[in-house]
């Protein structure tokens, strides 16, 4: 490690002790119930998951490797809760639509906006959507990614539930997330995991851990 680097580090981490700026890598998540919407726990055994995680985004590959390591982590926890999950990349999807305007992701990075086809991929995957069985699809958009320096990135996914029944909405909701290449390079992939299941518990989507269905 260079001097410049192990110095810019130790002032860094002196930041971040004494609180004045977010360094430690970190996630928050909130969301809400539709009005009028009613959901229970029971009614929700498979979830048939939409990620755009790979569109639109800032280029880096580093970036792309950890949102898909959130898209991975969160389908293996929500299958250890027992619930049937199928989740497609739609970017690495073949035969899905690439056209439509549904949702605009903004980047600092380089002021590009990117449009997702987000009703469009719906419609032309509606037989493998069918095939699963699972009663609700979840749709995990990108919607926004800054930079603060070459080494702090932040940003912001949206997500919606909806039954695959019909196009309306039952909850939605955001994560965002933050993290410092210098002192820690990794996004809190884990922690966004635990805090989406934690909202869905609050918002009775999923039951909690100890009531939860124990199966494959």
């Amino acid at each position: 490690m260079s001097l410049h680097r192990i110095i810019a580090t130790a002032f860094l981490a002196a930041f971040c002790l004494l609180g004045l700026t977010g360094c430690a890598p970190s996630a928050a998540v909130g969301g809400n119930l539709f009005p009028g919407a009613s959901i229970t726990p029971s009614a929700v055994t498979g979830i048939y998951t939409y990620s755009f995680l790979q569109q639109g985004l800032d280029p880096d590959p580093e970036l792309k490797q950890h949102l898909s390591q959130f898209r991975d982590k969160l389908t293996e926890a929500l299958r250890a809760r027992g619930l049937r999950v199928e989740t497609i990349e739609v970017s690495e999807t073949p035969g899905l639509q690439t056209g439509g305007d549904d949702i605009m992701v903004a980047s600092s990075g380089n002021a590009r906006r990117s449009h997702i086809p987000v009703r469009e991929v719906i419609a032309a995957n509606q037989s493998r959507e069918r095939a699963s069985g699972a009663p609700y699809r979840l749709l995990l958009t990108p919607r926004a990614t800054f930079r603060r320096g070459p080494n702090h990135l932040s940003g912001v996914i949206m997500w919606a539930l909806q039954p695959t029944t019909s196009n309306t909405f039952i909850a939605t909701g955001s994560i965002s997330y933050q993290f410092n290449a210098i002192i820690a390079p990794h996004l809190p992939t884990q922690q966004m995991v635990d805090k989406l299941l934690a909202e869905f518990e609050r918002l009775n989507i999923l039951a909690p851990v100890a009531n939860a269905r124990v199966g494959n």
